[in-house]
């Protein structure tokens, strides 16, 4: 009865779209820890996450300037919060490496912004990713936590790195 109720699914499988490095505007190198493999000697799945945010945090306060977690005199009056994140995994990755992290917008919202991010390794295939993912910003009031509007400035700052929605 198991069996059946697997094998009668609805679940679509559809092959999924590898992106290329073409897809991504900016890039950041991560250097892998040796924390960061599982006991099969490749990096774990959940640390993909880290990386997503740790390549989106890096082109928000270095190309854009943004100053996140700064004094609020010398802050922006918005602040993100993470409200949704996936990760599709495509091949593994091995410490140690370095990745190379690639970051776009694929939508910006009111008070929304749309980050597509992958994961590439210069060992092996190169231009495609061994992971690639979305992680969803929404700008919220610093002191409040209730979305507001993107501030116009960081919205026009945004639009550099904004690029058409990948194919689902």
């Amino acid at each position: 009865m198991w069996r059946r109720a697997l094998s009668t699914s609805s679940v679509s499988q559809a092959p999924r779209v590898v992106p290329n490095r073409g897809a991504y505007k900016c890039w950041v190198d991560i250097q892998t820890r040796w924390s960061d493999q599982d006991a099969f000697g490749h990096v774990t799945n959940s640390v993909f996450y880290s990386y997503f945010d740790t390549a989106i945090t890096h082109v928000l306060i270095r190309r854009f300037n943004m100053m996140i977690g700064q004094t609020p005199t010398h802050a922006l009056p918005a602040i993100p919060f993470v409200v949704a994140s996936s990760c599709n995994y495509h091949r593994q990755i091995s410490h140690p490496s370095v990745i190379n992290a690639g970051v776009s917008i694929s939508k910006l919202g009111n008070s929304s912004v749309t980050y597509q991010i992958g994961i590439f390794t210069s060992d092996g295939d190169r231009d495609s990713a061994a992971a690639s993912g979305t992680l969803v910003h929404v700008f919220v009031d610093r002191d409040s936590h209730r979305p507001i509007p993107l501030p116009a400035d960081l919205r026009q700052d945004l639009s550099e790195i904004l690029v058409a929605a990948p194919a689902s």
